[in-house]
């Protein structure tokens, strides 16, 4: 087990009092030492390649910068851990890297602090704060951070000849065969199911909010579903295409480059239809670490730190002013490179239609005879 110096530090501050508690008291300043409510920040994201950037281009300098320590938290996004713990009055995550339709729907529900405006700088380059972050970007509960998206990613080595090429590939069996896989939710898979039958990405939203369009993308995916492979975490596409349990799968744009780059696996992108999303950082209602909380955000959301970040994964800084600073190397897989088919995820339609369209999507998961039978052919 590899011990971050972090922890080392930690067991200074907790030492001394250690000690004196054990020879029979404690003074106020030592008590004052090992309050870690000062010492330290909880923050929630979501694990693997994704932290790792977030640890290097921020976490550990800020750590540096201020000598207090940051305590990273893996989830898979929702609310329900975030509601538990505001609603319990036990607020163990102080920051939460989160997903816009998430964000939308934890403010309605008062779970999260509102933004303080005067945490972010101006950029480096002096283009006023108010300037540097687009208007439609901004949320009364969320500090934008990167721009990712949710495209389609295949095994090379699958496909010796054609190559698929766009979302209707995915959901061409016959063309393209072997197994898929998605993000066990029905966000992303019912938008390309739209587009795999022929929906301009512009009608997608007002094509689901009729019975008749839901029906028609759930009917759509019904061809490929008993041939899908469901993951939740991040990590999980790459693992299950490199070790052929499937030949395509739906991915964080930013997890599949880190695979074809830094662990040269030989995985292609589509970027036909890809889902284009922000996410944000938000601190939760009730945060007992609120100063420390809002320091972080402040940092996090720098001109260099955001553009620090695409050194490990390519997702793009929501700062204009970090534009000049990313490298050319990484610029052609950015989100932002490549919106030519690209979907603009519409965060608040999911935020108003997740729970009813989500049990529709339980309800669609269980077999059928027909799903077996597809199956089988496939």
């Amino acid at each position: 087990m590899v011990i971050r110096p972090s922890i080392l530090a930690r067991c200074r501050i907790l030492l001394p009092a250690a000690i004196a508690l054990a020879f029979g008291g404690i003074s106020h300043s030592a008590l004052a030492q090992v309050n870690l409510y000062e010492q330290t920040v909880n923050v929630a994201s979501f694990g693997g390649s994704y932290t790792r950037s977030q640890m290097l281009a921020y976490v550990r300098p800020w750590e540096a910068s201020t000598g207090k320590f940051v305590n990273m938290h893996d989830y898979n996004g929702g609310l329900s851990e975030i509601k538990s713990q505001v609603s319990s009055a036990n607020v163990i995550w102080d920051v939460v890297d989160i997903e816009l339709s998430d964000l939308i729907s934890a403010c309605n529900q008062g779970l999260l602090e509102p933004v303080d405006a005067t945490l972010i700088k101006d950029g480096s380059d002096g283009t006023r704060a108010s300037d540097d972050i687009p208007q439609e970007y901004r949320h009364d509960c969320g500090y934008p951070s990167v721009i990712w998206s949710t495209i389609i990613a295949y095994n090379d080595e699958a496909f010796p000849n054609e190559k698929p090429a766009t979302v209707a590939d995915f959901f061409n069996l016959e063309k393209f065969p072997g197994r898929r896989a998605l993000r066990r939710e029905p966000q992303g898979l019912l938008e390309w199911a739209l587009i795999a039958d022929g929906v301009a990405p512009s009608d997608l939203y007002s094509v689901l909010s009729t019975p008749e369009g839901l029906s028609r993308a759930f009917d759509v995916a019904s061809g490929i579903k008993p041939n899908v492979v469901w993951w939740s975490s991040g990590n999980e596409p790459a693992e299950l295409m490199t070790e052929h349990n499937v030949v395509m799968s739906s991915a964080w744009n930013g997890r599949i480059y880190g695979s074809v780059i830094s662990d040269n696996l030989p995985l292609k992108i589509i970027w036909d239809g890809q889902m284009v999303e922000i996410d944000y950082w938000a601190i939760l209602k009730g945060s007992p670490r609120l100063a420390n909380a809002k320091n972080f955000v402040r940092f996090a959301m720098q001109t260099e730190n955001l553009a620090a970040q695409t050194k490990y994964i390519s997702y793009a800084p929501v700062r204009k002013s970090s534009q000049a600073l990313i490298g050319d190397d990484v610029k052609p897989f950015l989100p932002t490179s490549n919106l030519d088919s690209a979907v603009q995820v519409d965060a608040q339609w999911w935020a108003d239609n997740l729970e009813s369209v989500g049990e529709q999507f339980e309800e669609w998961l269980t077999p059928t005879a027909g799903d077996l039978d597809r199956a089988v052919r496939f």
